[in-house]
């Protein structure tokens, strides 16, 4: 989801004055002012993007967080009930064993 950040668009200006070159230097640092202050607020504007998507994730994930905790109860409750069916499953099936060995010893 990563958005391209803006692009700037410097426009060329003639230097100011006659030319000298205090006049270009001028208009050199008047042009790296301008761009400077871009990349800040561009990098800035990346900032805020960038950050507000981390936080959309973050509050996504505590609330998945907190779904999880509050199903563990009856996730615990349900493995409970299915230990207590099987331990009841497992008893009647050594009970049919031991049932079919004493059958078979008096067949025998």
């Amino acid at each position: 989801m990563a958005k391209k950040p803006a692009k700037t668009v410097v426009e060329a200006r003639p230097a100011k004055g006659d030319g000298n070159p205090t006049d270009r230097a001028v208009t050199v640092l008047e042009h790296a002012q301008f761009l400077a202050e871009s990349v800040r607020v561009n990098a800035q504007t990346e900032a805020d993007r960038v950050l507000s998507e981390a936080r959309a994730e973050a509050d996504a994930i505590e609330a998945r967080v907190a779904e999880l905790r509050a199903a563990i109860p009856a996730l615990d409750n349900d493995y409970a009930l299915r230990r207590s069916i099987g331990l009841r499953e497992l008893a009647a099936a050594r009970d049919e064993i031991t049932r079919l060995q004493a059958e078979s010893i008096r067949a025998v």
